[in-house]
């Protein structure tokens, strides 16, 4: 198996928004992702057309594996956004209420360019389920050869991400949006915010003592 290409703390957080944003407009349009199989092939087809456009926005590494293309990366950006409460913890892969307030309030802020290309990728496979999806990829070429996915190996290398010095555009948002992005994703950043919010009631509710 291929060594998977580490992201940087941006890339990790533009995923988890994209993903986020993915999964929200996924279920805004009528359609439920049922599974990872489902998640995975979605993601997968965004970042390869947003490759072939020459536009960076998601930094996954993918490779062949049993459903056809597959990325580690996804599964702990899954855990981590249920874990934070902007996914729902159950088997479907849908946004929260905390979720989707938090697309609506940066939407309007994404790149056009990416917003299409996720727009058109829901529109072309939402519908579909994970089988549909599975057999459908495995028909499409690798990135860069006529070999099909279904002619690769599994473990070789689909696809990874693109360099920010070899893109003709990137997707981007200003610094004090990734920082609250980093705190937003984090489960720890998030506990310990929670556990201040709980301590503060608690401390609400008891009687006040007066210090001598």
């Amino acid at each position: 198996m291929v060594n998977m290409e580490q992201r940087s703390l941006n890339e990790a957080l533009i995923d988890r928004l994209l993903l986020l944003y993915l999964v929200t407009r996924t279920r805004q349009k009528g359609y439920n992702i049922l599974g990872p199989i489902k998640l995975q092939k979605l993601l997968y087809k965004i970042e390869e057309r947003m490759w072939r456009k020459n536009y960076k926005g998601l930094s996954y590494t993918f490779i062949r594996w049993k459903h056809g293309p597959f990325s580690q990366e996804i599964y702990s950006d899954v855990r981590d956004l249920k874990d934070t409460g902007l996914l729902n913890k159950v088997d479907a892969v849908s946004s929260s209420s905390k979720g989707q307030h938090l697309i609506e309030k940066l939407e309007p802020l994404f790149d056009y360019e990416a917003k299409d290309i996720i727009e058109k990728v829901i529109n072309e496979f939402g519908s579909l389920k994970s089988k549909q999806i599975k057999a459908i990829m495995y028909s499409y070429p690798k990135v860069g050869e006529r070999r099909t996915i279904g002619e690769i190996k599994d473990g070789d290398l689909l696809l990874t991400k693109m360099k920010a010095s070899d893109a003709r555009k990137s997707f981007w948002l200003d610094e004090r949006l990734m920082e609250t992005l980093c705190v937003l994703f984090s489960p720890s950043a998030t506990k310990a915010i929670q556990d201040g919010l709980d301590a503060i009631k608690k401390e609400e509710g008891r009687p006040f003592i007066p210090v001598h």
